[in-house]
This record gives C-alpha cells, structure tokens and sequence, in this order.
C-alpha cells in the first residue's frame, strides 16, 4: 500500500482496469461478433428446433452433473497446477504475508476464468496474476512468468493430443476442413517449443535489448516463464489430468443426450473447442468455439440438429455456467478479501 492511500483505495485499484475494460466498446463489439457467428451459423444450417429442444429437454441429468464435475475439477486441477509453477518458479510473498491455501488459489483461478469468459484475449490471465499481488505481494512480473510457461504448456499437450486424436478419428484421410486445424495446432505447438528453447539458450543475447528501466520486471518475468520447469513429472501429470477431464466432459455431454460420441471423438472435439477459445476476436472463443463443434461432429458423420445440441449443452456447462457461477466467485471473494486488506493495515495477513 502506498503512503495515503487507504485499505479501500487499495482495493478499488485492484479491478486492475476490469470495469474500464469490460464497458469498452471492443469488449461489446466482441459479444456482437461472437453473437453473429452464431445467428449467420444458424442460418446456414438445417436444423430442426423441436427436436433440438427434445433432446435438450430428455437429456440425462446425471450425465450433464458429471460433465459439471468434469468442468469445475478441471479448473481445480488448472489452480493445483499453477501452484506447483509458482513454487517451481520461486514466487514468495513478501514477509508478513502468506501465499493463499488451495481454496484462495482455486478462488483466484475461478475469478480469472471467469473474466477469460468476459474479456477477448484472454485478459483474466494477467488479473489472476494481479490477484495474486494483491493478496500476497508477490511480484507481478515472476507470477505473469507462471501464467505464460502455463500457457506452453497447455498449447504443446493441446497441439499433440488434437493431432494424435485427429489420425486416431479419421486416419490418413484428415476432412479438408479440419486439417488446416491439425497443421496450425501442430506448428503451433512446434513453434513454442522453439521459441522457449531458443528464449532459454540466449536469455543472456535478449537481456542486452531490454532498457534497462525495465530490466527489473524483465529478469522476473524470465525468472517465472524459464524456472516453472523444474518440476517435469508433476507438470506433465496434472496437465495430463486436465485434458482428461477436458475430453470426459464431452463424452458425458455426448451421454447425457444419447449421440453415441466415442470417447477418440469427444476427445477431438474438446480439444477443438478449446483451441477456439484462443481466438482473440471474442470472450472465450464465442462463437467460433460453438461453429467448431459443430462442424467437426457434422464432418463426424453426426446430424445437424445432434452437433448442434452437443455444441449448446457443452457451451452451457463450459461457457455460460462459468458466467453465473464465476460472478457468485467474484463477488464473494471481493468481500471477504476487502475485509482482510482491512485487517493487513493492522499488520494482521491472511492465507486465504
């Protein structure tokens, strides 16, 4: 806290921007585009809304609570993982303070989530690490490291399960609409691999083109992307879970409204979607994440009207759910960490 500045100032200040950003005209302009993706999609297909609306309505509600579970434990396991990364990385609160236990992190990681499924890009990644300044003091910069070897590792496993789980599905004979898909997944993740071992062999050559004003922020940030791999085997294993779960999650949905999705498709098809949600364009992928997996279960051999329940119920558990419950989150933790930002004026810090 800077001297004035009052526990409430402090706190107001750590929206890190959001309000702004979520009022401005590229964040609606976003919402609209997602939107008519969806209505121009819905207009080009054939689809037969009553029996859309059967299948919705018959579907197996104990399936869809498991592809709920299937959801949130993923996003528990992503917040397990990060925590392993931060440690690996060296990140510490500055003294009097504690890092948060594994309900303030999964806290923390549900309230970015939630602004990923708010904000283009992706911006809820940087506030979880401003998040995590705020509670802990921790520095920015090591912790944003965290979030980007985070993020290469997600698009490396992302990459090569989508390709392995694409030749598993179709073979040899990739449909022309989804290889394009294959080959960016794969020279992506190609490409990461690259770039981390070629940050990693000339991080002394980068450091000479860096100002020195920001050489400080630099070195933290190099500290946190370079030193979160320390811990290979736990990384790959949790990493592994996620996509796991990622893929059950759309075979539970493919369950719960009776498609007969395999469990090689359901996997193609979460991995798809999940690509999608990297497009800058909108919140979440919207719109193209829908369009995807649509078009993948249609290329699949399913009808319009199955791909097109498959995508909305999917969206509702992964997408919509994460609005209502993420602002429940959001709202919840804003309280209760104004309380103790209070306390901490007192020399009194918590852990969670």
């Amino acid at each position: 806290m800077t001297s004035g500045q009052s526990p409430d100032q402090t706190y107001d200040n750590d929206d890190y921007g959001l309000r702004k950003r979520l009022l401005r005209p590229r964040t609606l302009i976003s919402f609209l585009i997602g939107a008519g993706i969806v209505v121009l999609a819905i207009t080009r297909l054939d689809l037969d809304w009553n029996d859309i609306y059967s299948q919705l309505r018959n579907a197996h509600v104990g399936f869809i609570l498991l592809a709920f579970l299937a959801n949130y434990g993923s996003i528990f396991i992503r917040s397990l993982r990060w925590t392993n990364l931060l440690d690996s990385a060296d990140v510490r609160p500055d003294p009097g303070y504690q890092m948060p236990g594994v309900r303030g992190m999964a806290a923390i990681y549900m309230v970015s989530w939630y602004f990923n499924c708010l904000l283009p890009a992706k911006l809820g990644d940087a506030y979880r690490g401003y998040l995590l300044k705020s509670r802990s003091r921790t520095p920015f910069s090591t912790a944003f490291g965290t979030v980007v070897a985070e993020r290469l590792a997600d698009v490396v496993a992302l990459a090569l399960l989508l390709v392995v789980s694409g030749f598993v599905v179709f073979g040899t004979r990739v449909p022309d609409s989804l290889e394009n898909w294959l080959l960016f997944a794969a020279a992506m993740g190609i490409g990461l691999i690259v770039a981390f071992f070629l940050a990693f062999r000339y991080r002394t050559v980068l450091r000479r083109f860096v100002p020195e004003r920001a050489m400080t922020h630099y070195l933290r940030l190099e500290q946190g992307a370079l030193m979160s791999y320390r811990k290979v085997p736990s990384l790959v294993s949790l990493t592994s879970v996620i996509w796991l779960l990622e893929g059950a999650r759309m075979y539970l949905i493919g369950l719960a409204i009776g498609a007969g999705l395999g469990i090689p498709e359901a996997v193609f098809i979460a991995l798809l979607a999940s690509l999608l949600t990297a497009v800058p364009a909108t919140p979440a992928g919207l719109g193209f994440v829908e369009i995807g997996i649509v078009g993948a279960a249609v290329v699949m051999g399913f009808s319009d009207g199955v791909a097109a329940s498959l995508a909305v119920l999917d969206r509702f558990v992964a997408y919509w759910s994460v609005l209502v419950i993420g602002t429940g989150v959001f709202l919840l933790t804003r309280w209760r960490w104004r309380g103790r930002q209070i306390e901490s004026s007192t020399g009194l810090h918590s852990s969670n």
